[in-house]
């Protein structure tokens, strides 16, 4: 579909650069209004009602029957009052962060934020409300007109890696004005409970990252198979089934597989070098432990800050390096691959469902 919209809005917005230049951009010139800004204020507000329109033909697949209830029905799918951008262009000189960050459907009618009723005031009556035509309304509507551009051209950018996407992703999306905030939140794991973009800490994004619907489920069947396996070993271990038996609880910060393991590994550890008599015995045990030799191999830069001659001390710190080996890390390694070998996505935020519910094993229901 062609875009009739962009090439309009850069337009505009290199006659605001251009402003920038002949009026220095900060919060004490807020309220400074012109018959230029007035001039802009028209054309934005002309191009915003039109795309309100052409958005709802899109989305809702009717006439609407005017701006303003289309501009409601949009908000109601997207949340478009909660969308902030940031403004980064550099001959713009906000220093508060309401200016420099801020969501711009959101406000109030009358409001000094309200564009829409300034644009509405002016319009009618242009000698008497020409003060309304000032800078603070025309950066706000300019904001507005970039997100609706922005959701027009929908655009999808995908990559191979976290760390590429997020390098290669331009978040101004071609905007020498604007960028849009990014939700990065969801990448190399998956919730344990339903995520949607209508999140709190997510809704005020434009753009989110995730995987793709048909990676995910591949990915969700990876992490409920691997959950499946590190149950099973905990379960059927010999550590796990002796501490149980010895009268060994969890609290609830301990229900995960991590914490488990942790405790049952220091706790059966320490159970075999404690049965040594004497400190130098309990050393010496340690030290020839297969647990240490694991630890050093991958951790001994922890152990450096740590008194040679503290045996507690010493099993805290590599008592469950083995065994976690043996019931997580040995199943976690093929997962996290997949995660990081894996399809990601930056998409625009229509407020779906980025993960499904998926409760993981219950440990303790043997």
């Amino acid at each position: 579909m062609t875009n009739f919209y962009w090439p309009v809005y850069k337009n505009l917005e290199n006659e605001i650069i251009d402003l920038s230049y002949q009026v220095h951009i900060c919060e004490e010139q807020l309220e400074v209004y012109s018959v230029k800004c007035m001039d802009l204020l028209f054309r934005i507000s002309a191009e915003i009602e039109s795309l309100i329109k052409d958005l709802y033909r899109k989305e809702i697949k009717n006439e609407p029957k005017n701006p303003g209830s289309a501009l409601s029905a949009l908000n109601t799918l997207w949340s478009l009052e909660e969308k902030q951008v940031i403004v980064s262009a550099s001959n713009i000189f906000f220093k508060e962060t309401q200016n420099k960050t801020f969501a711009p459907f959101s406000y109030s009618v009358g409001d000094k934020n309200d564009y829409y009723t300034a644009y509405n005031a002016v319009k009618h009556d242009r000698v008497k409300n020409i003060n309304k035509a000032s800078i603070r309304i025309l950066i706000r509507a300019m904001a507005a007109l970039y997100v609706l551009n922005v959701y027009y051209k929908n655009e999808k950018f995908i990559s191979r890696s976290e760390g590429q996407i997020n390098s290669d992703f331009n978040s101004s999306l071609g905007s020498e004005l604007f960028s849009v905030k990014l939700a990065h939140s969801h990448i190399n794991f998956l919730n344990q409970k339903k995520s949607s973009g209508m999140d709190k800490g997510i809704v005020d994004c434009i753009y989110i990252t995730c995987y793709p619907k048909n990676i995910h489920e591949k990915l969700n069947k990876l992490q409920n198979e691997t959950n499946k396996k590190i149950h099973e070993a905990l379960t059927k271990s010999v550590e796990f089934n002796e501490f149980i038996e010895s009268g060994g609880t969890f609290s609830p910060h301990e229900l995960n597989f991590l914490s488990i393991a942790e405790k049952i590994g220091n706790w059966a550890f320490k159970k075999r070098i404690l049965k040594y008599p004497s400190k130098e015995e309990q050393l010496k045990a340690i030290f020839n432990s297969s647990e240490y030799n694991g630890f050093m191999q991958n951790n001994s830069k922890l152990l450096e800050k740590v008194n040679k001659d503290d045996v507690n001390a010493l099993c805290n710190f590599i008592g469950s390096w083995e065994y976690r080996k043996k019931t997580i890390i040995q199943f976690e390694q093929k997962r996290m691959s997949a995660f990081f070998n894996t399809t990601i996505e930056m998409v625009l935020n229509i407020g779906q469902t980025i993960y499904s519910e998926e409760a993981p094993p219950d440990i303790l229901n043997k």
